[in-house]
């Protein structure tokens, strides 16, 4: 039996002129599926670099996204579902990237209300998140994929269904 493209590819080793394409390749469809956050993410780290409040905290900071990027590169793979270990760290950076967005433009928000606005870009991160995923049409339509994926019902026994 001949082996699958995926079964092949966690078999074999990556050469070092790969990886950055990889990483690059890999990196870019996780950051255009959380947009919002890493927007927030990149003055984010500046903040933590360079703001006196926050850098007491700096290297607790720095070293968790440095660890959690780390965790990302076994063998240099660097698969999507990978990356799911450095969103912690870099939403750690983006909530400092979006306070920092918070004391800019401070004024305007404490009239619209601060806390609101804070959850409004959450749940719209994550609904961007959700919404820009190309397994949403598989997720609300599980039936109808499974029908074209194996021409079966699922969870049905096809054999007590009648001929039609």
């Amino acid at each position: 039996m001949p082996l699958e493209r995926d079964e092949v590819e966690y078999a074999s080793t990556v050469t070092l002129s790969e990886v950055p394409g990889r990483f690059a390749e890999n990196f870019k469809l996780v950051v255009t599926q959380a947009i919002l956050i890493w927007l927030f993410a990149l003055p984010g780290l500046l903040i933590v670099l360079f703001r006196s409040r926050i850098r007491v905290h700096a290297p607790f900071i720095l070293g968790f996204l440095v660890f959690s990027f780390l965790s990302v590169c076994p063998r240099f793979y660097f698969r999507e579902h990978y990356f799911i270990l450095f969103f912690p760290a870099g939403a750690v950076v983006a909530d400092a990237g979006f306070d920092g967005f918070l004391n800019l433009v401070g004024g305007a928000i404490q009239d619209f209300g601060g806390a609101s606005l804070s959850h409004l870009l959450v749940w719209l991160s994550l609904a961007f998140i959700c919404f820009s995923s190309d397994y949403i049409s598989f997720i609300f339509h599980q039936r109808m994929s499974a029908v074209c994926f194996t021409g079966a019902i699922p969870f049905l026994n096809r054999s007590k269904l009648p001929n039609t």
